[in-house]
């Protein structure tokens, strides 16, 4: 699955796939899925997600693991960081969240019902 966001005022284009895991594991320490899980759980039913439960660090290499698996050229993880003015984790959320439920269960025809309220805060 494939998605096109704005971040910095530029495209990025992130690829969710059986890939990500191994991208992920060369470049970080800690487990992919497990990543993804902690980001899916900070969602509430009402369509919210509780800030304090999201690791902005965990956001960022998830993001940047979709964009390395999209562009193998992608800077690597730390000169990429370096090269933001910002990291709009409020709006990101959103846009990650189709992708992460992609990379967790297959289906591309799922959308996180929770993630309307987080695109609407855009």
């Amino acid at each position: 699955m494939e998605k096109t966001i704005i971040l910095n005022g530029e495209e990025l284009k992130l690829k969710a796939n059986a890939m990500n895991p191994i991208i992920y594991a060369d470049a970080f320490t800690d487990e992919f899925f497990e990543a993804q899980t902690n980001i899916i759980q900070a969602f509430d039913k009402r369509g919210g997600y509780d800030p304090k439960k999201i690791k902005t660090v965990e956001v960022m290499r998830l993001v940047w693991t979709m964009a390395k698996t999209a562009d193998r050229s992608f800077p690597n993880f730390d000169e990429w960081v370096e090269s933001l003015d910002a990291f709009p984790l409020v709006m990101l959320m959103g846009d990650i969240a189709p992708l992460i439920i992609h990379n967790i269960t297959g289906n591309t025809d799922i959308k996180a019902k929770n993630t309307e309220a987080v695109e609407s805060a855009h």
